[in-house]
């Protein structure tokens, strides 16, 4: 007869297993929309020429044109869903000026994973967070991830490398305290293909995806629409409220990085205005010149 203290552990078992195989599916067939706008697209996208939810109002004017999409990091699926669904050509900008990691064609992160120093290391997430991730493991097939052979590694530029789509990291790690790197960003937004979409990600679509995008909606459209409405466009079609200075209760940007990323944007929309500023001064010689940029204290940028 089995005995009281082995059921227990075949119950433990059976609630481990169930959790893990719902959680799996859960986050493979739905995802949920993002803040504030809604898409006909099923998965975690949003468009720049979108409906901004609510409001009717807001200057729209050149929105149609950027043809850009946006989201948080996607698994492999999803990514090639993004590819295929584009007849063309599709340049990837990652905001994490890291390569993304995968296993299983998902996210190492989404099994509370990491990789550093060539090796798989665990991400502590709390005792609760953390039996999530091991039944995710399990559910997958992944049972000792950490001697698990390496070939099953995967990376987001070698996945598109495969498959010729450009990829970018254009934010440095610390591009809150140097803005010189807009230079680099003027010069791809002035060479890259008008006919291609560009998507924007970072780790959840929201802080340095939104940066990216309304630097890249100022680019095509500060000369017809105000800073003020495109920084509310952005935020209504589901980015962050570049204006908001207010820190985050557990969240990782300072005072300082949210009032450096706000200047940022202000100043690229001065500069693509400026009778001395785009096509005339180089972003980094025109910002010098005005005594522009961050208080240059060693930030580094986060997510």
């Amino acid at each position: 007869m089995i005995s009281k203290r082995y059921i227990k552990y075949i119950l433990l078992g059976i609630f481990i297993a169930f959790l893990g195989v719902g959680t799996y599916f859960l986050c493979t067939f739905h995802t949920p929309p993002n803040y504030r706008t809604s898409s006909a697209f099923p998965s975690p996208f949003r468009y720049l020429h979108g409906y901004l939810h609510g409001y009717n109002t807001f200057n729209r004017n050149g929105l149609s044109k950027l043809n850009a999409i946006a989201s948080g990091y996607l698994d492999l699926h999803q990514l090639n869903q993004l590819l295929l669904s584009n007849s063309n050509p599709v340049v990837v900008l990652n905001g994490m000026n890291e390569d993304i990691h995968y296993m299983k064609d998902k996210n190492l992160k989404f099994y509370c994973l990491d990789y550093s120093n060539e090796q798989i290391v665990p991400i502590n997430r709390g005792p609760l967070k953390n039996v999530v991730c091991r039944a995710r493991q399990l559910a997958a097939g992944i049972f000792n991830p950490w001697d698990d052979d390496k070939t099953q590694l995967s990376t987001e530029s070698k996945f598109l490398a495969d498959k010729g789509v450009e990829y970018l990291t254009p934010l440095p790690d610390n591009w809150l305290a140097d803005w010189d790197f807009m230079d680099n960003m003027v010069d791809f937004f002035d060479k890259v293909d008008k006919k291609s979409t560009l998507y924007f990600h970072c780790g959840h679509g929201q802080g340095r995806t939104t940066t990216m995008l309304t630097l890249w909606d100022m680019y095509n459209n500060a000369y017809d629409v105000s800073a003020h409405d495109i920084l509310s466009r952005q935020y209504l079609l589901g980015g962050e409220d570049l204006l908001d200075l207010e820190e985050w209760k557990n969240g990782t940007w300072s005072s300082n990085h949210l009032k450096s990323r706000r200047d940022l944007v202000l100043a690229f929309h001065q500069y693509m205005n400026a009778p001395d500023g785009y096509k005339k001064t180089k972003w980094s010689k025109w910002v010098a010149k005005h005594h522009l940029g961050p208080q240059r204290t060693g930030m580094m940028a986060s997510q």
